[in-house]
């Protein structure tokens, strides 16, 4: 989960998560769910294992933020990468999807 609480502890800016080669695998819910803020997320080569009962990636409204205004911001650059799983992204939401390779 990648968000921003508004609970004062941290600073708003853009989130980052980048993975070159390695596994990953998810046990629960989502892989990747950006809420309430702006994410760049950068996966090449990597084995990403869903066994959870989410999506790959979810952009979506969620308890954080102000209403209305509140999705998650996500741009999502992959190389060389497979990606299993759905991709949801809300009315409020954006996502920016790069694939090479």
């Amino acid at each position: 989960m990648i968000y921003q609480s508004m609970s004062g502890d941290a600073d708003k800016g853009k989130a980052e998560f980048a993975m070159n080669g390695g596994s990953l695998t998810n046990m629960n819910g989502d892989v990747f769910f950006v809420n309430n803020t702006v994410a760049d997320i950068h996966l090449k080569d990597a084995e990403i294992i869903n066994n959870g009962d989410g999506a790959f990636l979810r952009a979506a409204v969620a308890g954080w933020g102000n209403e209305g205004s509140n999705g998650g911001k996500v741009n999502l650059y992959t190389e060389e990468q497979k990606i299993n799983g759905d991709i949801t992204v809300d009315d409020i939401s954006i996502l920016n999807l790069y694939l090479s390779e």
